[in-house]
């Protein structure tokens, strides 16, 4: 009859209803088209890229293919089919009337949809029905009409996938589905064997149903023009114990009357355990598992863009100058978490501490210069006090790399010393002034700082200057014979360089501090000098 349309030479059955405004698939429409080639092709070749046209999932090959398009079954479960059969018959002679004999078949074309997992790879990217002038076109499949379902479904997760997550950190786990029935809403269950990881909630929380993520504008009165898409959350913020240990979780979908007054056996229509319907059933159908990862940190110091090594974590005398802040010495430390699993914010942030069994000396400052993410840059700086921080052996300094919960650590160690031979001169002081500090003549400390071309005048530039010159001990020397070749007294060498053993002890190659005459004394590069 005129409201029928079948297009057996292609395959499809098309049922429009008598509604000229109807599409195909769309909407309250009775009927659907479903727009795959007919013969199905089996070439190797092309099944390729038919696939690849449609974007088809792995698991939605083969006999699964219809679930690679956007297509739904109308309210009532089914597509309406109404066939007229109209004959005619010839009046007695003589009445010269037709009349028509209509008879009418009715039927339903049921469908029960199976609840599907929604996810970035596991939705359909084209509708079935196909493209026409008026809708929108994709340049990789040109007869194909695009579905918008992805852009509500991206963050859902698929079968099997990882999902690292770091202490103390809440992580949001999607899970959508959906059921092409229109009469149909979706539960999204756990199952109770492995159940969830310690710490785990859900929402909407059980015994509540999945909630519904996206209703396509329509209410509890108005039939859906498009399935109703479910959603339920598993939020998980691991503890510190949790740290390294997999948690595998399972959820089942299961479908149930959402309008109508159609009833079904509960239960008889949801996902099922991969291990009972074997590796071919497509994943949209099987129950989702997941395997939830609380990954350890890797706390380090960056060295050269790669981890500190052993060697690079006893680093020697680190020197400091004394004087005013203003040539205060500055180290900087980088670190970061090298855990190789994960990217940007699945990476821990680590932070720097001082060890408390070696903090180094009183007013040496920690500061973070560079807060970051992926890796974070500290800055130790320290201003020695003349005649106060003065140490024999320096100060052991240890720094450590860590996490918020130290469950990973990296220990980084100096030995922090006060500079011989250089002080930094505050705004105003005056050559003068510093000569009496150190029981020295300015004179002398003037003779010794060739780069100052104004006594009475200390650009800023030039602060940091020489109290005397460096010698290297040689092997024989002793304090006094070192006092006579630089007429100066043996405890004023001793409050120059404190690294002198209290009974006047020293040894070959140790480096200190002496006023010469200045015409034994060697600068290099201007403030650098030394007397051989």
């Amino acid at each position: 009859g005129p409201d029928t349309d079948v297009a057996g030479a292609d395959g499809y059955v098309t049922k429009l209803s008598g509604d000229a405004d109807c599409q195909a698939g769309q909407g309250f429409c009775d009927a659907v088209k479903i727009d795959f080639p007919d013969p199905f092709p089996t070439d190797a070749t092309e099944l390729a890229n038919f696939y690849a046209a449609y974007r088809c999932h792995p698991s939605l090959r083969g006999p699964y293919r219809l679930l690679c398009l956007e297509w739904q079954v109308p309210p009532n479960r089914g597509w309406n089919v109404t066939l007229d059969f109209r004959g005619q018959t010839n009046c007695p002679t003589g009445q010269g009337l037709l009349a028509d004999l209509v008879s009418s078949y009715y039927a339903v074309i049921g469908y029960e949809a199976s609840p599907e997992w929604l996810s970035a790879s596991e939705n359909p990217k084209f509708s079935a029905v196909p493209y026409t002038p008026a809708a929108p076109q994709s340049s990789d499949c040109p007869n194909c009409r695009p579905s918008d379902l992805g852009q509500y479904v991206n963050d859902g997760v698929e079968e099997g996938q990882v999902v690292q997550v770091k202490v103390g950190e809440e992580e949001r786990i999607e899970l959508y589905a959906r059921d092409r029935n229109l009469d149909d809403a979706v539960d999204i269950l756990p199952r109770e064997d492995p159940g969830l990881p310690n710490g785990a909630s859900l929402q909407p929380a059980l015994p509540g149903v999945a909630e519904t993520a996206h209703n396509y504008d329509c209410d509890s009165t108005f039939p859906c023009p498009r399935p109703h898409i479910y959603r339920r959350v598993l939020f998980f913020r691991p503890q510190a114990t949790q740290v390294n240990k997999n948690y595998t979780v399972c959820f089942y979908t299961q479908s149930y009357a959402r309008r109508g007054s159609y009833a079904y056996e509960a239960g008889s229509r949801g996902s099922r355990p991969r291990a009972e319907v074997g590796p071919e059933w497509p994943s949209v159908w099987t129950d989702r598992c997941i395997t939830v990862r609380v990954q350890p940190p890797m706390s380090g110091f960056v060295c050269n863009g790669g981890k500190c090594g052993p060697s690079d974590l006893e680093r020697g005398d680190e020197q400091f100058t004394a004087g005013s802040s203003e040539c205060s010495t500055e180290l900087e430390f980088t670190v970061t978490d090298f855990n190789p699993v994960g990217a940007g914010e699945a990476k821990y942030t680590i932070f720097i501490s001082k060890d408390p069994e070696n903090p180094g000396p009183e007013g040496m400052t920690l500061d973070l210069t560079d807060p970051g993410q992926a890796q974070q840059s500290y800055k130790v700086v320290w201003t020695p006090q003349v005649g106060l921080d003065d140490k024999r052996d320096g100060y052991r300094t240890c720094l450590i790399a860590h996490d918020e919960f130290f469950m990973s650590t990296q220990r980084l160690c100096f030995n922090a010393v006060v500079r011989k031979c250089k002080y930094c001169m505050s705004e105003g002081e005056t050559l003068e002034g510093v000569g009496r500090r150190f029981g020295v003549d300015w004179l002398q400390i003037y003779l010794a700082n060739p780069h100052l071309t104004d006594p009475d005048n200390i650009l800023p530039q030039h602060r940091l200057i020489n109290l005397g010159v460096l010698y290297t001990v040689r092997a024989g020397d002793y304090l006094e014979l070192l006092s006579q070749r630089f007429f100066q007294a043996a405890s004023e060498l001793q409050r120059l360089n404190i690294d002198v053993d209290p009974d006047g002890g020293i040894r070959a190659g140790m480096q200190m501090c002496v006023m010469p005459p200045v015409c034994s004394v060697d600068c290099l590069y201007g403030t650098d000098c030394y007397v051989y």
